[in-house]
């Protein structure tokens, strides 16, 4: 299980953007939330611009349905800022055998 946000929306200046500062918050709070409320293990990348957050290890079936929880509170409210704001953010979601969702959203300025 993995999720990523790359880029910025372009809604305003950088340090002024409600739109990243909105997505920001929702992933962090998803990526920690992941740890305390799932139990489980995750690494974690994060720059500028860019957040990456990887499941370590072989989770319970437990662990997947609190993640699971967790990650579409994340996604639903990244959708419905995309909806608020229309043209800054693109959000792709797969769904691999091998590893569970893998999940992305990309600010559409970049």
């Amino acid at each position: 299980m993995r999720f990523a946000v790359r880029g910025h929306a372009g809604w305003a200046e950088y340090g002024h953007d409600i739109v990243c500062s909105a997505v920001s918050a929702l992933t962090t709070a998803a990526a920690n939330g992941l740890v305390q409320q799932a139990g489980m293990s995750r690494a974690v990348r994060q720059r500028h611009g860019e957040l990456d957050c990887v499941v370590l290890g072989f989770p319970s079936d437990s662990e997947w349905n609190r993640a699971d929880a967790i990650l579409e509170t994340m996604l639903a409210g990244i959708r419905s800022i995309a909806r608020e704001y229309p043209g800054t953010i693109l959000v792709v979601e797969k769904n691999r055998p091998e590893s569970g969702r893998d999940l992305q959203a990309r600010g559409c300025k970049e």
